[in-house]
């Protein structure tokens, strides 16, 4: 018996010139399509980033400010505590003295009170002008300017006004002078909107000089390095301290002005010494 073999042909697929041509050409749209999407895929990430952007520095913005705002609130609470501290410490020692002063003499604190000073008032009214140069955190400055101290009705002690001067203009809003000299004082800015500085320290009545420590309420403070009188008036006249009127914030003003430009030559030559040439 004879077997047949079974032979298969391989098949031939035979491509149209058409087919070729419609491929290729299918395959060029499809890389023209994918150029033409490059350009709006950049501008779709750069769009996103930009506005990413722009969103962390508006977050950033209103953080810092949040933060700012804060440190401000508690530089104000801060300089407010301060005040009242002052306040109520240069009180209590007034009061302390003046209750010693009254306090009957024994025989156990006799030689303790014999020798203490009780301060009394010295004068009715006081007026001066003065130099001063404080340390602002890492540097100095000069200041010039005039205070008032009046005898308070109440026996207690002084009440003090006037104004201080450097590139800007302060005046005295609030203060107390005690007898012994201990006082406290904030002035005003009358061109930096907000700004309060409050001084501490002590006055000698008999060297015409002030000697303490200043703080803002923004957070900076510093010491005062010179702080005397190039002028001084003391009056212990009932008449003439009653008669005498308070000065005007404009009067204020024009003192303020006139004494910080006569200072500015004072301090000069302390810094530039005329030759001796």
């Amino acid at each position: 018996m004879q077997s047949s073999a079974l032979e298969i042909e391989p098949a031939t697929l035979t491509l149209s010139p058409n087919l070729l041509r419609g491929s290729s050409s299918h395959r060029r749209m499809a890389n023209a399509s994918d150029e033409s999407s490059y350009p709006k895929d950049w501008i779709l990430f750069t769009a996103c980033v930009g506005v990413w952007f722009l969103a962390a520095l508006t977050l950033k913005y209103f953080c810092m400010k949040f933060l700012d705002n804060k440190i401000k609130r508690h530089s104000e609470r801060d300089f407010d505590v301060a005040i009242s501290e002052a306040e109520a410490k240069t009180q209590r020692r007034q009061q302390k003295q003046q209750e010693q002063k009254h306090l009957p003499l024994t025989s156990s604190i006799d030689a303790s009170l014999e020798d203490l000073e009780i301060p009394e008032a010295k004068f009715e009214f006081y007026d001066s002008d003065f130099l001063l140069t404080y340390k602002d955190e890492t540097t100095q400055a000069s200041s010039a300017g005039f205070a008032r101290l009046t005898l308070k009705n109440s026996g207690i002690g002084y009440s003090i006004s006037g104004m201080f001067a450097d590139a800007s203009s302060a005046q005295i809003h609030d203060g107390f002078v005690a007898y012994s000299g201990d006082a406290w004082w904030v002035t005003h800015s009358n061109e930096d909107d907000g700004l309060r500085v409050l001084s501490t320290g002590q006055f000698n009545f008999g060297t015409n000089r002030f000697a303490g420590l200043w703080r803002d309420n923004r957070g900076k403070h510093g010491e005062y390095i010179r702080f005397e009188s190039t002028r001084a008036f003391i009056s212990s006249s009932k008449e003439t301290s009653m008669t005498t009127n308070p000065l005007t914030s404009e009067e204020n003003i024009r003192r303020g002005s006139s004494i910080f430009h006569q200072s500015l030559s004072v301090i000069d030559e302390e810094k530039h010494p005329p030759s001796s040439e």
